[in-house]
C-alpha cells in the first residue's frame, strides 16, 4: 500500500502527496482579524473586579477555563471596543509581576475632551493615571491596572505633527509617544 492511498478514518478524503515543492507566497496569508488579547494577572478575582469597574467588560463566565484540580485559571471578558474579540485574564504570577509598567495595549478615544472625560472616570475610580500628554500626532492619557500594567488611551483626534512631544520617565519611559 502507498502513502498517498490513505485515507483519514474521519474525513473519509483521500490524500495526495506530491513531490513538487508549493509555490511561494509573496505575500503572507491574510488574517481576519483580532481574537484575543491576553494578560498575565497575579489575582483573577480582584482584575476581573477591576476590569468590570474601570473598563465595563463583561464576564462571559462560561469561555471560564480551569486547571485539572478544578481551579479557575483563566477567563475571558467581553468589550465593546474590542468588537468580536475578548480580552483573556489568565492567571499567571510571574508573567504578572514583569507587567507592571509595560504597555499591553492602546484604546482609542474620539478626542481630547474625552481623555478629560476618563481623567474624571479614573479618578472617581480611583485609578493612578498621568496627565494628558501631547504625542506626535494626538494626545494620550496613560493608567495602570492592578498588576501595574499601563493601559493607554490615544486620541483619534490628531494635531499637527510635531516632535515637540511630551517625555515622562515613569508613563513613557522616557520614550515619546
Amino acid at each position: 500500500m502507498s502513502l498517498a492511498s490513505l485515507t483519514y478514518p474521519f474525513l473519509f478524503v483521500k490524500s495526495k502527496i506530491s513531490a513538487e515543492p508549493a509555490p511561494a507566497r509573496r505575500i503572507p496569508p491574510r488574517l481576519a482579524g483580532l481574537h484575543q488579547l491576553s494578560f498575565p494577572v497575579s489575582n483573577l478575582d480582584v482584575s476581573l473586579a477591576w476590569y468590570a469597574s474601570v473598563l465595563s467588560a463583561s464576564h462571559l463566565l462560561a469561555l471560564d477555563q480551569y486547571t485539572a484540580r478544578g481551579q479557575r485559571c483563566a477567563a475571558q471578558l467581553s468589550m465593546a471596543a474590542l468588537g468580536q474579540a475578548c480580552l483573556e485574564l489568565r492567571l499567571d504570577h510571574a508573567q504578572a509581576k514583569h507587567a507592571g509598567g509595560s504597555e499591553s495595549v492602546t484604546w482609542a478615544v474620539k478626542s481630547r475632551a474625552e481623555l478629560q472625560a476618563w481623567i474624571e472616570w479614573l479618578d472617581v475610580k480611583g485609578v493612578k493615571r498621568s496627565k494628558i500628554f501631547t504625542g506626535a500626532v494626538g494626545w494620550l492619557l496613560v493608567f495602570e491596572d492592578p498588576d501595574g500594567r499601563f493601559l493607554r488611551l490615544h486620541t483619534q483626534e490628531s494635531h499637527e505633527v510635531t516632535m515637540e512631544v511630551d517625555r515622562d520617565d515613569y508613563w513613557l519611559g522616557g520614550r515619546s509617544s
